[in-house]
């Protein structure tokens, strides 16, 4: 039996995706097997099944070291952080001056 798309989603996921997510899903292949559009909607199979796979992320490049290639300064915040990451653990910055 076909229903709404919308209603197999709310069936199926809590909360329920965005429409818009829905069509995304659909024009991708990622609800198996597809929803049919009748009328002025999309129906699809009850027993249909997400089959979409989370894809990875895409790695950030590494703007740091590409900036330092460039020949481009470091910011002060980026500054401190190399510092910081540079000393021993539980080391102070600058050493402080014993009151007289």
């Amino acid at each position: 039996m076909k229903i709404p798309l919308t209603e197999w989603a709310a069936r199926n996921f809590d909360p329920p995706p965005h429409r818009n997510t829905l069509m995304k899903w659909r024009a991708e292949g990622y609800i198996s097997p597809l929803p049919i559009y009748i009328g002025r909607s999309y129906y699809v199979d009850e027993n249909a099944r997400f089959v979409g796979g989370k894809k990875d992320a895409p790695k950030r490049p590494d703007l740091k070291a590409k900036r330092l290639r460039s020949g481009e300064k470091l910011s002060l915040v980026e500054r401190i952080m190399e510092d910081r990451a540079a000393r021993p653990p539980g080391s102070s910055a600058t050493p402080r001056k014993a009151k007289a």
